[in-house]
């Protein structure tokens, strides 16, 4: 299969979020601070509960700036729950994610083992437009954007999203749709622009490196995509979409060995679905002529989605594998 059709299927099927449409999903990005006030030396590890059932629905990783991302949220309740070495259990608090809230940020402060009694942790969930001081009107214009956006009406929304910065220049999520939208609409120097605009207001604002991620593969432009990606990783963007279009990156820039490394990750992590990233890395394998391994690496695909049209495909591909 050639890497433009492997590149079309990846596309096809992981579909990670272009912009914040609330009536579909939302983000949760989280930093976890410290009541002692030292820096960031400790990984936590974040569980996302269900606030109706109280049950885990997703869990990840803080990076070294303590920050960790949940995407693809539907509606509801939810809680996140702090754990990990030298750190007290904290829990966030009920939050909400709905049409008012699809985009939040979390600060959860959080007491290290042993810490003095005295200084009792002060856990809080911030939403965003109390964290960034997003104006009600910035925010009225921003959501209503949204709502033209699930709709396709991009020159309304574009209109919304224009609003909403005139009120509050420094909206990055506003930014960050805007460019899909201008994407939409085909100026791609104004989506790059409007991106890039995005993340220099917040570095951290995983959703637009993942827009830039893509607006480079449709340039072609793989090392840039590779690059944006990692951040958007490195920021929280730790879904599965978001891994196996990294991964699908890291292969068609001949980076075969971190190919096969982020897939392992997105495997032995919590994310799901990702049996496409297999395939990715079965093909990595294969390019290193580690044949065994490109083997298993389709078995284990099969394992996940032992039916479908791309099963029957893989089935093809491992029966030959297997008379070489």
């Amino acid at each position: 299969m050639s890497y433009c059709r492997l590149l079309f299927l990846v596309l096809l099927f992981s579909c990670s979020l272009f912009a914040q449409f609330h009536q579909q999903v939302g983000t949760v990005q989280v930093r976890v601070t410290f009541t002692d006030g030292k820096g960031c030396n400790v990984q936590a590890h974040l569980k996302l509960m269900s606030g109706s059932s109280n049950t885990p629905v997703h869990e990840t990783y803080t990076n070294d700036q303590c920050m960790g991302s949940f995407n693809n949220l539907a509606v509801g309740t939810y809680n996140i729950v702090v754990t990990g070495d030298g750190l007290e259990e904290t829990n966030s608090g009920v939050f909400d994610v709905d049409e008012r809230k699809s985009s939040q940020y979390l600060f959860i402060s959080v007491k290290r083992t042993g810490e003095d009694a005295a200084a009792q942790p002060q856990t809080s969930a911030t939403v965003s437009a109390g964290a960034l001081n997003i104006p009600p009107d910035a925010q009225k214009a921003f959501d209503k954007a949204n709502e033209l956006i699930a709709k396709e009406k991009w020159e309304k929304a574009k209109d919304s999203l224009t609003k909403a910065l005139a009120i509050y220049p420094q909206y990055a999520a506003a930014y960050n749709n805007l460019g899909v939208v201008e994407g939409r609409l085909g100026d791609g120097s104004l989506e790059q622009a409007d991106l890039q605009k995005a993340i220099q207001l917040d570095e951290h604002f995983a959703p637009a490196y993942v827009n830039l991620g893509k607006f480079s593969i449709k340039q072609n432009d793989f090392p840039a995509a590779e690059n944006y990606l990692g951040k958007a990783v490195a920021a929280g963007a730790s879904d599965a979409p978001t891994l196996t279009l990294l991964a699908n990156t890291e292969l068609l820039d001949q980076h075969f060995e971190q190919a096969v490394a982020t897939c392992h990750t997105l495997h032995e992590g919590p994310q799901s679905p990702h049996a496409l990233c297999h395939y990715i890395a079965a093909r990595a394998q294969e390019r290193q002529n580690h044949m065994a391994d490109a083997r298993s690496e389709l078995q284990l695909f099969l394992s996940e989605e032992p039916s479908g049209v791309r099963a029957d495909h893989v089935r093809q591909e491992l029966a030959l594998l297997q008379k070489n």
